[in-house]
Parts: C-alpha cells; sequence; structure tokens
C-alpha cells in the first residue's frame, strides 16, 4: 500500500482527509492532507493537517506511537525531535487558505476532526496516544482529553483551566492594553497581545461573561473525564494564564506599585460566572495530585518584551535542559514554575525556562493506556458522541448550543474503534468496560457490551 493510500481516507466518505503532499526528508516522511471538519455552528469547512514519521517504521509491521500537538501549528524542526524517538507527531498547519481560529471556536473543532483521522491511520497504536499542547494548546490538550479515548497519557503547558475567569480578566485590563497598535508601548506588552481572544469568543458566544457558555468550555468544568496520566505546567509569574486558576498556593502577590493603576487579576476582583469561581486544584481529588516546585534554573535570565518579540535578542547561554519532575502515582502531575510575582513585561513566564517531559513521554509511550484510564464519566462521553448527542455544551450567543461532533460515522467509527482498543488491553478491562456499560444510563449497544457486539459494528463500517 503506497504512503498516501496508508495517509488519506475513503475518499467516498464525507468528510474524508485528502493528501496534499508528501515529501521524503532525510529519514523522515512528511504529509499534508485536507482535513473536512464541521464547525460550531454545523457547517462544514477545511482544515490543513501536518504529519511528520520515520520512513522505516512508516514502512515497518510495528504499529507506530501518535504524538499529537493541538491547536497551534508545530513547525517541521519542533516535530522533528518527537519523529526521531519514534512517534507519528501530527499538528494543524495554518496558512491563508486554511486560516486558524480561537480555541474555543472552530479551533477546538479542528482539533478534534484532526485527532479523529490520526486514529484512523492504519499504522499508529491507538493504545499509545499522546495529547500535546501549550497555552490555548494547552486547554485544548486537556479538551481533547476529555473527548477522545484511549489515551496514553496528556501534557498541557500553561493551559487556561477556566475560560470564564481568564476572559474577565482580559476584559477588566483591556484599558490598559488597547490603547496602541505598537504593543511594545502599552503598559502591559505582553498581555495586550492576547487580549483579542475575548472578541474571538464573544463573537461567537456572547458579551456576557458571568454565562455559562464561558463556564462550560473551560477544563474545570469537565475533569471527571480527563483520564489518563496528565502533566500540567504553569508559573507562578504568569500574566496571561494567571496561577489563581490553577492553585491558590501559588499565588505570588505581584507589586502593585510596578503595574499601572487599575491593573486586576484576583477572583473576588472580577465578574464571571460563580460556577468557576475555583482553581484546578480545588476540582481534582487530592489524593491525584502530586505538585512540583521548580526554581529558576541556573543561567536563566528574565524575559523583557524585545525578547518575546525577537528570539535573536536573548543571551547566548541558556539554561541547560531540565527533565520535568512527576510522579507516576497519581494521575495529575501538576509543575509550578516558583519563579515569584508577574511583572508588568512577564509572559507565560518571567524567565527562561528549558524543560522537557522526556522521561513522562517516554515511560508512557512504552507502556500506553492503562486499565483504570476508563471511568464512567468518559464512557458516557463515548456512548453520547456515538448517539450524536452531547451533553454539557456551551450556547451560543443566538441560544443554540455549540456544534463540537464530526461527521457522523467518524464519530461512530472512532467510538467503536476506541472499544476495541481498550478491550485489547485484556480480560479485566473488557470486564470493567462491561460493568461500566450496564451500570451506565445510555445503552446504544443494547442491554450488554461485548467484543461480539463491538466486532459486529466494526465489520459495517468495512
Amino acid at each position: 500500500m503506497s504512503v498516501t493510500n496508508r495517509l488519506q481516507d475513503d475518499p467516498g466518505r464525507e468528510g474524508a482527509v485528502q493528501v496534499v503532499t508528501v515529501e521524503e526528508k532525510d529519514d523522515l516522511v512528511v504529509a499534508h492532507v485536507t482535513v473536512p471538519f464541521l464547525d460550531i455552528y454545523g457547517k462544514q469547512q477545511e482544515g490543513l493537517a501536518r504529519l511528520v514519521v520515520r520512513k522505516d517504521l512508516l514502512d515497518g509491521d510495528d504499529p507506530v506511537p501518535p504524538f499529537c500537538h493541538v491547536h497551534y501549528e508545530k513547525p517541521v524542526d519542533g516535530a522533528v525531535p518527537w519523529a526521531k524517538r519514534g512517534w507519528a507527531v501530527s499538528t494543524a498547519v495554518y496558512d491563508g487558505k486554511h486560516p486558524g481560529d480561537a480555541a474555543v471556536a472552530n479551533g477546538n473543532n479542528l482539533s478534534r476532526a484532526i485527532l479523529l483521522w490520526v486514529r484512523r491511520l492504519p499504522f499508529v497504536d491507538r493504545t499509545r496516544l499522546h495529547i500535546d499542547g501549550g497555552s490555548q494548546g494547552g486547554y485544548m490538550a486537556l479538551a481533547m482529553n476529555a473527548e477522545v479515548f484511549p489515551i496514553a497519557a496528556t501534557t498541557a503547558d500553561m493551559p487556561v483551566l477556566n475560560w470564564s475567569y481568564n476572559f474577565a480578566y482580559f476584559e477588566a485590563n483591556r484599558h490598559l492594553t488597547g490603547n496602541s497598535a505598537d504593543h511594545s508601548k502599552n503598559a502591559l506588552p505582553v498581555l495586550a497581545i492576547v487580549t483579542g481572544l475575548t472578541d474571538m469568543a464573544t463573537k461567537h458566544f456572547g458579551k456576557d461573561l458571568k454565562a455559562e457558555a464561558y463556564h462550560r468550555m473551560s477544563p474545570i468544568a469537565f475533569t471527571d473525564r480527563m483520564t489518563g496520566p496528565i502533566m500540567v505546567t504553569s508559573s507562578t509569574a504568569d500574566i496571561l494564564v494567571p496561577i489563581e486558576q490553577v492553585t491558590e498556593k501559588g499565588i505570588r502577590q505581584h507589586n502593585a506599585d510596578d503595574f499601572p493603576a487599575g491593573y486586576v487579576r484576583a477572583f473576588k476582583d472580577l465578574a464571571f460566572c460563580e460556577a468557576s469561581h475555583r482553581s484546578l486544584e480545588e476540582c481534582i481529588p487530592e489524593a491525584d495530585i502530586a505538585m512540583h516546585w521548580l526554581s529558576p534554573q541556573e543561567d536563566t535570565f528574565e524575559l523583557t518584551p524585545a525578547m518575546v518579540a525577537d528570539p535573536s535578542a536573548m543571551p547566548e547561554k541558556k539554561p541547560k535542559v531540565l527533565d520535568r519532575p512527576w510522579s507516576p502515582e497519581r494521575q495529575w502531575n501538576l509543575v509550578v514554575f516558583d519563579e515569584g510575582p508577574s511583572t508588568p513585561s512577564s509572559a507565560h513566564t518571567r524567565y527562561w525556562w528549558n524543560t522537557s517531559p522526556d522521561t513522562y513521554a517516554e515511560r508512557f509511550r512504552k507502556e500506553g493506556a492503562a486499565q483504570d484510564s476508563l471511568n464512567a464519566a468518559k464512557l458516557d462521553r463515548l456512548m453520547q458522541r456515538y448517539k450524536g448527542s452531547l451533553e454539557g455544551l456551551p450556547e451560543l450567543e443566538r441560544g443554540k448550543p455549540a456544534h463540537r461532533l464530526q461527521f457522523p460515522h467518524w464519530e461512530q467509527r472512532d467510538v467503536v474503534q476506541a472499544l476495541l482498543d481498550y478491550a485489547s488491553l485484556g480480560e479485566e478491562a473488557l470486564a470493567h468496560m462491561a460493568s461500566l456499560y450496564e451500570k451506565g444510563k445510555r445503552k446504544p449497544f443494547g442491554e450488554t457490551l461485548d467484543l461480539e457486539v463491538l466486532e459486529g459494528k466494526r465489520k459495517d463500517w468495512k
């Protein structure tokens, strides 16, 4: 089977992926495909995705673990190190014909469509899926974790966890960030760059930031169906995604004299959805969390707006790479860069950091998804997907829930395949799945769920 045939779907099906280019670069294959997807209004649009994988793995007999970098585009140079370690690395690609959108809007739908495509690839190992992202992409990694199954592990760097709070924070400080087209001249130069995200969201979901929609789109609203090992990285000095939404233990009071008058960020000072007045730490059982506090690295330096705008302005000497600490006994590993309070020119961090989740990613690349990665909430979500009706969706300004599901045949196929993937983990996993299904309120497969039923559904799509 040719590389092109292994990358694209049956073109006779609605929403089928089409290959645009396939290139060989040294020992790697770099492919671009168009990915049709349904937007938040249910209308079909088209995105672009890239896959980078070692040629020997693509030609081999062993399935390749997929590393899905969601929302923001990961450049080829950034994908290469992961691909050389043995991953099939996917990412969205944005160009003039295929522009990006806010993560809470069509960015979510595109990320979902790309993930469903990656899981359909005949050469991937779906039980060793790793989802990764940063900032809005960190949010997306958590949002996709709550929808897709099974997942070996998830890494979310500086993720927005509470959109209700974050948008209210942006809006409360808009008068300090929107006075100049040249962001470097703003009192809060880096924060000024992201304030427009509020506008990108409110045009779909309305300007009332107290609306429940902004809570429903937030990861803190659906932590119950996030499964598998999850590593969240955050900073006490993050001015874009304040630490308040991660843990109150990390709050480092900023020097008000350094900031323009009127700057606010604390929960109690902002008006937003009451359901969102809590941190991520408050939404997760204490027994499931391991927190790791890191001091600034040796040879680090404080970032300036000029360095953020032009990385070549940074000092040549930088910290050596540090493997992020983590505990294999806890589902959630919260890694906090303890670098003091934010400054007016802070970005996601105040200092330059060089850390990586290498041992964490490698551990679960080898081990794959675990039996305890399926719980009642995740199975119920899979049943909702199969039935074609999701609950708890954010409501659009026009009064209807946002459309999140993709083409019905791909959603149903993915759910059946996900359950078969999980059942392949062994008899205990199959028994656990059957027990959860029996206790569940949605039974689209009949009164019982077993391999015979699932195999029958799989035959239906071939």
